[in-house]
């Protein structure tokens, strides 16, 4: 009885995986006086589901972080999607991004 609970809940907790989510590449796309835009391409390798995406700005001269931003993502299985937001810093940026991505939210 017990091993045939146990079986139950594996079968049922396979259904229920959420996202396996990876940021695979991300890119400075555009600066314009001191907005940044940040694309990135995100993988699922899991289930359906929400992430976040944390995407980072830092100065190229000294590695400071010099702008951060967290984006919601919704992902179904398996899907690959590309990600594009706005970063206000202070200043002329010089900069380059970085992307991690973050499950559960």
């Amino acid at each position: 009885m017990r091993r045939a609970a146990l079986a139950l809940l594996t079968v049922v907790g396979a259904g229920c995986n959420g996202p396996l989510p990876e940021a695979e590449s991300v890119r400075v796309t555009a600066v314009e006086r001191n907005t940044v835009i940040v694309t990135a391409v995100v993988r699922n390798r899991g289930g359906d589901g929400e992430i976040v995406l944390e995407l980072t700005l830092r100065d190229r001269a000294g590695g400071a972080v010099v702008g951060r931003k967290d984006v919601p993502v919704s992902l179904r299985g398996d899907e690959r999607v590309t990600v594009s937001d706005s970063i206000v810093v202070a200043g002329t940026p010089d900069v380059t991004a970085e992307a991690v991505t973050r499950y559960p939210p």
